[in-house]
């Protein structure tokens, strides 16, 4: 939450303000949000091929863009 807190300029009491279910709804609202844009991103890479091989490299063609563009993922 520190980390967050400095990253926004905001302190710890109004992030939490935003999420009155607790630390365990930011954090759920955050996994939901992470994995709606992640298929977001899958379902193109998901309709450009038929084979179940073609589909699992676009898994881990994805998740691997995903991991080097977004800052959070600390690679």
């Amino acid at each position: 939450m520190r980390k967050l807190g400095s990253v926004l300029s905001a302190q710890e009491p109004s992030l939490y303000a935003h999420f009155p279910g607790s630390r365990t709804d930011l954090v759920t609202q955050s996994l939901a949000w992470h994995a709606h844009r992640f298929a977001q991103d899958l379902l193109p890479e998901l309709n450009s091929v038929e084979s179940a091989e073609g589909r699992w490299d676009g898994v881990v063609r994805t998740h691997f863009r995903r991991q080097l563009a977004l800052p959070g993922s600390d690679l």
